[in-house]
C-alpha cells in the first residue's frame, strides 16, 4: 500500500509541474507574441503610409509628433524611430516618464555634425531640450540595429543589443525605399522593447518551488530569463 500510495503521490506532482510548466510556457508565449503583433503592426502600419506618401519622411520636425504619438497611443517601451540612410538623418520617440512626457532624439550630420539631440515632449505639447552627455556622432548607416532590415524583405527582428541609452533590448526593422520621392528616401523604420519588461513580466510567473522560465530567440539567443530571488 504505501508504494502504491508513493507512486500515486509522485504521479500527481509530475501532473502537477506538467501543469505549471504548460501555463508557463503558455503565459511566456502570450507575452512574447503580445510584443511580436504591437511592432508588426505598428511597422506595417508605418511603411504603409510612407508608400502612400502620408508622412513627411524627409522632414523630421514634422514626422518626430507623428511617432510620439504612437508611442503614447501603442505599447512601445523603447524606441520608435526613422533613420534615412541616404543623408544619416534620424528621428525617434521613448516613453520614458511616467507623466506621459516624452523624449525625442535627433541627430543628422547636416545639423551639428551629426551630434544628438534630446527634447522632452510633454503631455500638453510643450517640449525643452534636454543636454546629451554622450558627445558620439549619430549615424544610422553605422548602426547595428540597420542590418537586418538591408538583409531581409519585410520586418526582420535584431538579436539583443544594448541601445544608446545603455538599455538592453530588441528591435523590430523594416526598410522603405521611395526613389519616386524629392528628395529620394531609403530608409528604415524601428520599434523597440525594452527587456527589463519582459523580465519583470516573468517574475510573475510561477514553477514550482525551483523552476525558472527562460525566452530564447530562434536561434538560441536568450532575450529572456526569471529572475531567481530564493537566492
Amino acid at each position: 500500500i504505501t508504494t502504491l500510495m508513493y507512486v500515486r503521490t509522485q504521479a500527481s506532482i509530475e501532473q502537477l509541474v506538467g501543469q505549471q510548466l504548460a501555463a508557463a510556457t503558455k503565459a511566456a508565449r502570450s507575452e512574447v507574441s503580445a510584443i511580436a503583433s504591437t511592432a508588426n503592426g505598428i511597422l506595417n502600419e508605418l511603411a504603409a503610409l510612407a508608400t502612400q506618401g502620408e508622412l513627411p519622411l524627409a522632414d523630421r520636425e514634422r514626422l518626430a509628433p507623428l511617432l510620439v504619438e504612437r508611442v503614447r497611443q501603442q505599447r512601445v517601451t523603447g524606441w520608435l524611430g526613422f533613420g534615412n540612410l541616404l543623408d544619416d538623418a534620424y528621428v525617434a520617440g521613448n516613453r520614458a516618464f511616467e507623466d506621459g512626457s516624452i523624449r525625442v532624439f535627433f541627430a543628422a550630420p547636416a545639423v551639428n555634425d551629426a551630434l544628438p539631440t534630446v527634447a522632452i515632449i510633454a503631455a500638453d505639447g510643450t517640449s525643452r531640450t534636454v543636454p546629451m552627455t554622450d558627445r558620439t556622432p549619430y549615424l544610422v548607416s553605422t548602426r547595428p540595429w540597420v542590418k537586418p532590415a538591408l538583409e531581409h524583405p519585410g520586418i526582420a527582428w535584431n538579436d539583443p543589443f544594448v541601445f544608446t541609452d545603455r538599455m538592453l533590448g530588441v528591435t523590430a526593422v523594416v526598410r522603405v525605399q521611395l526613389p519616386q520621392l524629392d528628395p529620394p528616401i531609403d530608409g528604415v523604420f524601428h520599434v523597440d522593447f525594452f527587456l527589463r519588461d519582459l523580465h519583470e513580466f516573468l517574475r510573475g510567473i510561477a514553477v514550482g518551488d525551483t523552476g525558472r522560465v527562460f525566452v530564447v530567440s530562434g536561434n538560441d539567443t536568450l532575450i529572456g530569463v526569471q529572475e531567481d530571488e530564493r537566492k
